[in-house]
């Protein structure tokens, strides 16, 4: 454009004008040198800056380039490296079923493609940051790790199931050997039942010819009579007193001969439960001794104990649970506890065991429950459903209670050679470091006993359990006994007034006016020999005051707790 205006001023001729343009022409061929002179020290300053910023030369910059390369190749050898080890230990332990072998394998597949990435970018020139490559290998090194830790879990487990295989293999000759020996222990069983109901019959035999002696005897002194009310007036100076004599002491032979024999019957129950409850003792010893089988008895005890320590306001359900749970353990089932499950069929005396120590514990936790009634028919309720199904059981509890309250028994027992101290051991009281107990907490003890004896009494089989194991004729046979006896201080008020607390209603509507006259008499006549004995106030004021409160009234209280016979009816 400029050459076109100059070629324009020269033909138009005006000079001025052509002076000028050639000044400005000049002056912008300067500046552009100027210019091109600031732009070639621009680009080398940015050559230099460049050139320090990536080691001031070439030669460092391709050196840095190499390095980044060779550890990016480094880098890559190595997830290669845990790319191998990963594919062998997966074609290794193949036959473990290693879990979750996809997921890592997928993950591991994605890091390898991420390595190849890396590696192509620097190889072409181009840059990563280290800082992600090695984030890239720690990540496969991880995955190994971890594919590692589940092969070990997987290895931990096929040992598991293997060891396990070969426990239930034992476990099942174990069975079959207990089996063996629950049949021996039943065959000898059955032939000690064989052996006892002989006894028994050799027993009732014994006494029909007493019997059958004593109606006899009856017979010839009664003959005797007549021939000397026959005799003459010469053979007695006093024949019609001696006939008076004769007549009145008849039925005083017969009376005591029979306080005798039903004595003599009470021992003898006394004696043949307290043997059963030793042979049970010693045939638990063999389990009870082995240390080797403490954890095993340990399970055994809280199995018993468990539905025995929640024994509160029980419903009839919750009453049923407990029962079936002990049933269960005694049937020889495996039963829950804390700490795993367990069966009487993991020891020959494990059976035997767990009915001594059933009976004795639920004996034993009555002790001090004489107030506490709720708890103590929810135990006399699972007692006398548990003796129904299981009769040993229901002896040994009967064994138990005799043993620590001996009154129940209906037995005198005498000093005759015993020490002090062992002689009131053999009355019930607890002897510690050679004192006798205080005779408060003996009473407490016995009360709790006689209430629990009671209890079991009127409480109520289920249904389907058939009769009674022990009745309400036992309560009256132990009522009528004791009156038939001479009152001991504080121990007859005290086991009077708790039984016939508990039992008293049911015997009122059972028999009725027999009842009333029974308790008239203990009023009037055995109440009198109480106060005469001795002993402390308390229990006498409370048997008067019980007395005189049924007499005015003509009834008796149902007692607190009781559970009734529809607490087996739930479904």
């Amino acid at each position: 454009m400029d050459d076109a205006i100059l070629t324009t001023a020269k033909e138009i001729g005006d000079l001025k004008w052509q002076e000028y343009l050639l000044h400005d022409m000049k002056t912008k061929q300067y500046m552009d040198r100027i210019m091109r002179q600031k732009l070639q020290d621009l680009q080398k300053n940015c050559d230099d800056r460049r050139r320090r910023l990536l080691g001031n030369s070439e030669d460092e910059f391709q050196n840095t380039q190499e390095s980044l390369l060779a550890a990016v190749s480094r880098e890559h050898d190595q997830i290669a490296s845990y790319i191998n080890k990963f594919t062998q230990i997966l074609s290794s332990f193949r036959h473990l079923n290693v879990p979750k072998t996809a997921e890592l394998s997928e993950v591991m597949v994605k890091i390898k493609n991420k390595s190849l990435q890396f590696l192509e970018t620097v190889e072409s020139g181009g840059t990563v940051e280290l800082e992600k490559v090695h984030q890239c290998t720690g990540q496969a090194k991880k995955v190994l790790v971890l594919l590692v830790q589940q092969v070990e879990q997987a290895k931990i487990k096929a040992a598991e199931d293997e060891r396990r295989r070969k426990e239930d293999e034992q476990e099942l000759k174990r069975f079959e050997k207990k089996k063996q020996e629950e049949a021996r222990h039943i065959q000898r069983k059955e032939e000690e039942e064989a052996e006892l109901r002989k006894q028994k019959q050799q027993q009732e035999e014994e006494e029909e010819k007493r019997a059958k002696a004593m109606r006899e005897e009856a017979t010839t002194m009664k003959q005797s009579q007549e021939d000397a009310v026959q005799q003459p007036m010469s053979s007695s100076s006093n024949p019609a007193l001696n006939s008076v004599e004769m007549v009145e002491q008849v039925p005083v032979v017969s009376a005591s001969r029979s306080r005798r024999e039903m004595a003599d019957s009470n021992l003898e129950m006394y004696s043949a439960l307290q043997n059963l409850r030793k042979t049970f003792e010693e045939q638990s010893s063999t389990l009870v001794n082995d240390s080797k089988c403490s954890q095993y008895r340990f399970k055994l005890q809280k199995a018993v104990m468990a539905p025995l320590n929640t024994l509160g306001a029980v419903t009839g359900s919750q009453l049923q649970r407990k029962l079936n749970s002990l049933l269960a353990l005694l049937g020889g089932e495996s039963v829950e506890v804390v700490g795993g499950r367990v069966s009487i069929r993991e020891h020959p005396s494990a059976a035997t065991f767990t009915q001594y120590y059933l009976a004795k514990q639920l004996v034993g936790k009555s002790e001090s429950l004489a107030s506490q009634r709720d708890v103590l028919f929810g135990l006399a309720g699972l007692a006398v459903a548990i003796w129904c199904r299981n009769k040993d059981v229901g002896r040994l509890i009967l064994s138990f209670l005799y043993l620590n309250c001996p009154y129940l028994a209906l037995i005198r027992l005498t000093k005759g050679d015993k020490s002090e101290t062992e002689f009131f051991k053999s009355l019930g009281y607890i002897i510690e470091d050679g004192n006798v107990e205080h005779e408060s907490k003996f009473l407490d003890r016995m009360a709790g006993y006689v209430s629990l004896y009671a209890a079991i009494i009127i409480s109520s089989p289920p249904s389907s359990s058939g009769s009674h194991p022990h009745g309400l004729e036992h309560a009256w046979k132990w009522l009528s006994s004791v009156m038939n006896s001479e009152p001991l201080p504080g121990i007859t008020a005290t086991l009077i007034f708790n039984f016939l607390d508990i039992c008293g209603r049911r015997l009122m509507t059972t028999y009725g006016r027999q009842f009333w006259k029974l308790v008239e008499l203990l009023n009037a006549s055995f109440l009198p020999k109480i106060r005469t004995c001795g002993g402390d106030g308390g229990p006498i004021s409370r048997l008067e005051d019980f007395l005189s409160q049924s007499l005015k009234t003509r009834n008796i209280r149902e007692p607190h707790g009781f559970l009734g016979p529809n607490v087996w009816n739930v479904r």
